[in-house]
């Protein structure tokens, strides 16, 4: 029995792509035009399925692919270019449509509110957490930075970015069990590394009398 085969067609196109990926990722300017011009209208339809405004949903396909740009080192990293590319602008259009609704609800509520009276703050935030939780930030980056690579691009879209676990499976080709084990390695690393900067702080905020 012979052995079923993708068309010629489609085989190519696949390689194309790979080839126009590889050129972005080495920040060929031109190739991602041509990479922006073959998504561009595809993923402006998945946009305007979500927020259903013309505008908005440019708005959302440019910030997907600003994106894209900025992250373009691990692009020969996604085995499912589209896959990536249409949850990305998924998510951006309920990002868009959360903050859209937060203003709406805001400029309804300015009157209101300008009519009350100020009440004092209930919240004190103190400086010194403030500090502490920015170098935290610091240190959790600084431990990203330093796991393996792939290990560091699965974090990196699931807790940065948001997919799901079988989105990224998907998109990089493997199975949600090695995303598992990888998110699992992950965050024991990065215990570890910020066990080790609380128990032994560099900096100290105050000083005792």
């Amino acid at each position: 029995m012979n052995e079923l085969k993708p068309p010629k067609s489609l085989k190519t196109d696949n390689q194309n792509i790979s080839v126009l990926l590889s050129k972005v990722s080495n920040d060929d300017e031109r190739s991602f035009e041509i990479f922006f011009d073959r998504y561009y209208n595809k993923l402006r339809k998945v946009a305007l399925y979500y927020v259903s405004s013309n505008e908005m949903a440019e708005e959302v396909v440019l910030d997907v692919f600003f994106k894209v740009w900025q992250k373009r080192v691990r692009l020969t990293d996604i085995k499912s270019i589209e896959n990536y590319l249409f949850i990305s602008t998924k998510n951006q259009s309920l990002n868009y449509l959360n903050k859209y609704n937060k203003y709406t609800s805001t400029t309804l509520d300015e009157k209101f509110c300008e009519e009350r009276p100020l009440e004092p703050l209930k919240d004190y935030v103190d400086p010194e957490s403030v500090l502490l939780m920015n170098e935290v930030r610091l240190e959790v980056k600084k431990a990203v930075k330093q796991l393996p690579a792939r290990c560091q691009l699965i974090y990196k879209l699931i807790r940065e970015e948001g997919f799901k676990y079988k989105e990224v499976a998907e998109m990089l080709g493997i199975s949600v069990k090695t995303i598992e084990a990888q998110i699992s390695i992950a965050l024991k690393r990065l215990n570890k590394s910020l066990g080790n900067h609380i128990s032994n702080p560099r900096r100290s905020y105050g000083k005792t009398a």
